[in-house]
C-alpha cells in the first residue's frame, strides 16, 4: 500500500512539473537570423515578465539531495526569468516521510 501511495505521489508531482514546464508558443519564423533555441529562449523571458506562473512542490522528507534539487529547480526557474514573489507563486509542501501525507498533498495539489 505505501509503495503505490509513493506512486501515486511521485507521478503527480511529475505531471506537475511537466504541466507547469512544458507550454511553448509557435515560432513564427521571422527571419532575424536567429536560432530557434534562442528565439524560444527570449520567447520565454518576454511571457515570464507577461504571465504570472504558479507551481506546486511536493516533497516526500527532509533530505539533503531532496533540498538541492528543489533549490536547483528554483534557481532554473529564475534564471529563465520567473522570480518568486513578481512572476512565480511557489506552493511547497513537505510529507514528513508520511505516506498518507504524501497522498494527502497529492491530492490538494490536484484540487
Amino acid at each position: 500500500m505505501r509503495k503505490l501511495v509513493f506512486g501515486v505521489f511521485v507521478l503527480s508531482f511529475a505531471i506537475s512539473i511537466l504541466t507547469a514546464c512544458g507550454t511553448k508558443e509557435a515560432d513564427s519564423g521571422s527571419g532575424t537570423g536567429k536560432t530557434q533555441e534562442t528565439q524560444g529562449t527570449e520567447n520565454v523571458k518576454a511571457e515570464s515578465k507577461k504571465k504570472q506562473v504558479t507551481i506546486g512542490i511536493g516533497q516526500f522528507a527532509e533530505h539533503g539531495s531532496l533540498d538541492n534539487c528543489r533549490e536547483g529547480f528554483l534557481a532554473g526557474l529564475a534564471e529563465e526569468g520567473y522570480v518568486e514573489g513578481e512572476n512565480l507563486t511557489v506552493y511547497e509542501e513537505n510529507a514528513l516521510a508520511d505516506g498518507s501525507n504524501a497522498n494527502q498533498i497529492a491530492n490538494n495539489f490536484i484540487a
